[in-house]
């Protein structure tokens, strides 16, 4: 029985990256886009590739980034459906990312998440001021704040189901007893259950038929 989806953010629940879209309101949108490339192409490992994305947010106030986000949400399509599935079977969601919990609080709020695992960046006077690897915990930061949440709630890694698109998620699909992989990146799809496409609504079917 599954009692928690744990949920990757960027290629998963939208289909742009959005640290790089907000890196542009501080026209660093290239300089973002070419960190993430390196680490994808395993130049960086994910904090030193991830803390100098965020950096590139300082100055940023929360509502700059609230208004750039509203404009269009870059949902993927399904997705509202399926965390309305989720809500509707009891099944606990929990968003994961290397984005700031600012941005994910604003998807928590627009899709009836329960909980949100991310990057907690120093903000003073509703402005971002900055990270350092200092503030992350050692090994999958975002696998320790899933695991946090669960132990508070009981609930095993025999029940839940991860949901992702890159190696990132790799530690969160070794978790899980079960796994699914959205549009693959880096072959991926090898360590989940099943690969679907462009579409969350395939792991609502995938979930059904496991229960």
């Amino acid at each position: 029985m599954i009692k928690a989806a744990l949920i990757d953010f960027d290629g998963t629940i939208v289909n742009q990256d959005i640290l790089d879209l907000l890196c542009g309101l501080n026209n660093k949108q290239d300089e973002s886009a070419e960190l993430n490339t390196q680490f994808h192409q395993g130049k960086l490992n994910g904090i030193t590739g991830l803390v100098p994305r965020i950096n590139l947010l300082k100055g940023l106030s929360i509502d700059q980034i609230s208004n750039k986000i509203s404009e269009n949400f870059f949902l993927m399509p399904g997705a509202e459906e399926f965390f309305a599935f989720l809500k509707n079977k009891g099944i606990v969601s929990i968003l994961h990312s290397g984005n700031i919990i600012p941005v994910l609080n604003i998807y928590k709020e627009k899709l009836g998440i329960d909980y949100v695992v991310g990057s907690d960046p120093y903000i003073e006077d509703n402005r971002i001021k900055g990270i350092s690897e200092n503030d992350f915990p050692q090994g999958s930061f975002k696998l320790a704040g899933i695991q946090k949440i669960l132990e508070s709630l009981n609930i095993p890694r025999e029940e839940c189901i991860a949901i992702g698109d890159s190696p990132a998620d790799i530690p969160i699909f070794e978790f899980s007893l079960y796994s699914i992989s959205i549009n693959p990146k880096n072959g991926v799809e090898k360590n989940t259950n099943i690969s679907i496409q462009n579409d969350l609504r395939g792991a609502i079917t995938f979930i059904e038929d496991i229960q």
